[in-house]
């Protein structure tokens, strides 16, 4: 209530199966389904929270023992990894129909920001990134957008506008053409805490990177909004980056 009375909105941000940053629930179990549904059920129920917002987490990358899991209850599906993908399209299935039974709640999902490379996949983006969301978290996060299953995808597009391998303007280009002609909103995660690190090159020196990518998102014309991760650097105004991404929105 604090919030509203600040006319702020509040989303309820889970990372569905990582219980630590080393156990996972296994996400082929209908346990671990139904508890995070409860989980998700008692949220909204509880607390007048306006969204809930999974993070990146969805299978782990790398190795996953769930062979045996697979044998037993993969009949159907021509690979691992497609039940894999199919088992995390249930929690988000659940998830969506659950959340709408509230009015005025929406449920959105902030995946790594590269859905495939087109290297490895004919649809993917332009792009050479080390963790690919459909293969490696078995998240296909397009198929998400295009069936409806969410209100909103922020994609955390955490590279500076021409990175070498993951350029910023082909990524949103690519998740402004996926959101086109559906009712999923699109909001563009910025890696604000990369903001005067000097490890993460020259282009985030100046203050001025957030403001260059907020331009950029406007130009594009297929974006609705900017999500800023994480909050020190804009609390602690490093270089200036206050005013620069306030100038943004002018």
């Amino acid at each position: 209530s604090l919030a509203h009375s600040h006319k702020l909105k509040i989303h309820a941000w889970m990372n569905p199966y990582r219980v630590s940053s080393t156990k996972i629930l296994d996400p082929a179990s209908e346990t671990t389904t139904a508890r995070i549904v409860n989980q998700v059920k008692e949220i909204i129920n509880r607390y007048a929270v306006d969204g809930i917002h999974f993070d990146d987490y969805f299978y782990p990358t790398g190795s996953f023992d769930d062979g045996d899991t697979f044998a037993k209850y993969g009949q159907g599906y021509a690979s691992i990894e497609d039940w894999r993908r199919h088992n995390v399209d249930l929690l988000i299935q659940e998830t969506y129909q659950l959340v709408h039974q509230k009015q005025g709640v929406v449920f959105g999902v902030s995946p790594a920001g590269v859905w495939a490379n087109q290297t490895t996949n004919a649809a993917g983006s332009n792009t050479s990134a080390g963790v690919e969301t459909y293969y490696d978290h078995y998240a296909d996060t397009r198929k998400w957008v295009q069936k409806g299953w969410l209100d909103y995808i922020a994609p955390q597009v955490y590279w500076q506008i021409g990175h070498a391998q993951c350029d910023y303007a082909t990524l949103v280009d690519w998740w402004s053409n996926v959101t086109k002609g559906t009712d999923v909103k699109l909001y563009i995660g910025h890696a604000a805490y990369k903001t005067g690190d000097s490890a993460q090159g020259t282009q985030w020196m100046d203050g001025l990177e957030l403001q260059r990518q907020i331009a950029y998102n406007r130009a594009n014309g297929g974006v609705d909004g900017s999500i800023f991760y994480g909050y020190g650097a804009l609390k602690n105004n490093t270089l200036g980056i206050q005013n620069s991404v306030a100038a943004a929105f002018q």
